[in-house]
């Protein structure tokens, strides 16, 4: 239901020493990096994206590093809590910062537009919000504990094209709809590729996919699947275990499953694709020649003494 909805505009308040980050997003976004800076907007975009699905949560927190404790997950509504046990971990992940927000404007593809227009057709100000901007976006908020041990977020802030929800008049879909964006959101790395590329060559729908998976690296080579008696598939790049090539083809590799095999309609690259990227997935990658955003930091005074050196 998901899969054309796309990003259209991000608005952090503060990035470490980068304040009043505003994006407007493209089908195509090249970041500059990879440094903390465009890690921890990947962070806080997965987020969003995610922290909404219980079977999602430790994956993703887990791909950036974050030891999450699962017995420790409470959802409840629009908010949710969480703990892990590497503190000192997440206190350097986050440069010390213990509150985080972020704004996310979303362009509705036409399934979940549809949806949403069936489920309010008796809301005129929804219906005609939608009609002047078919989007959605909200706001979502992090605030770590003292001691780096827990924390604690929630979406808040909803609007559906130029309506601005109010708290006492939300729909009793919201809900549902915030689920349905779960999982649009895809990070190149933790994803079981050969189970996955398995799954979508027996898959009838998904067979279209794996074909186009398999040819998306024509520099590196052919890539395909197998699944040897009684043992996990295993994924095979010119015929030969693709355990046996470097981290530039296995980057390749990684590339190309979070573009054609996660099914997400939003990737995020670590480093400048070097697959075929088809139209409809919206890609963020990092590079060095990359936009550089947030250029707001304040400019430290140099004493005197520093000047003349």
């Amino acid at each position: 239901m998901y899969q054309d909805s796309v990003i259209s505009k991000i608005d952090i308040s503060q990035l470490g020493e980068k304040t009043s980050i505003v994006y407007e997003a493209n089908t195509c976004n090249h970041l500059r990096g990879p440094d903390p800076i465009s890690r921890r907007i990947s962070w806080l975009l997965g987020m969003c994206f995610s922290i909404h699905d219980r079977d999602r949560i430790v994956p993703f927190f887990s791909s950036f590093g974050w030891d999450v404790l699962p017995e420790e997950i409470h959802l409840d509504g629009f908010s949710q809590q969480i703990s892990w046990k590497n503190t000192e971990y997440v206190r350097c992940f986050l440069g010390g910062e213990r509150t985080w927000s972020i704004r996310v404007q979303i362009r509705l593809g036409s399934p979940l537009l549809g949806w949403i227009r069936q489920q309010s057709a008796r809301n005129i100000e929804i219906v005609q919000g939608l009609m002047v901007e078919p989007t959605f976006s909200f706001r979502f908020s992090m605030r770590i504990d003292n001691l780096f041990l827990m924390g604690s977020s929630v979406f808040s802030d909803f609007q559906l094209g130029t309506w601005n929800i109010p708290i006492s008049d939300r729909p009793d879909w919201l809900g549902t709809l915030l689920y349905h964006l779960q999982g649009c959101f895809c990070l190149e790395h933790g994803m079981d590729i050969a189970h996955l590329a398995k799954e979508k060559m027996l898959s009838v729908d998904g067979f279209t996919h794996y074909r186009q998976f398999c040819s998306s690296i024509p520099d590196v080579g052919v890539l395909r699947v197998v699944a040897f008696q009684d043992e996990n598939p295993k994924l095979l790049l010119n015929e030969e275990l693709v355990s046996m090539y470097g981290d530039e083809q296995r980057k390749a590799i990684r590339q190309a499953a979070a573009v054609f095999l996660s099914g997400c309609s939003i990737v995020w690259l670590d480093e400048e694709p070097v697959c075929a990227l088809p139209a409809a997935v919206q890609v963020w990658y990092t590079t060095p020649k990359g936009e550089t955003i947030g250029e707001n930091a304040k400019k430290r005074t140099l004493q005197w003494s520093e000047k003349i050196r």
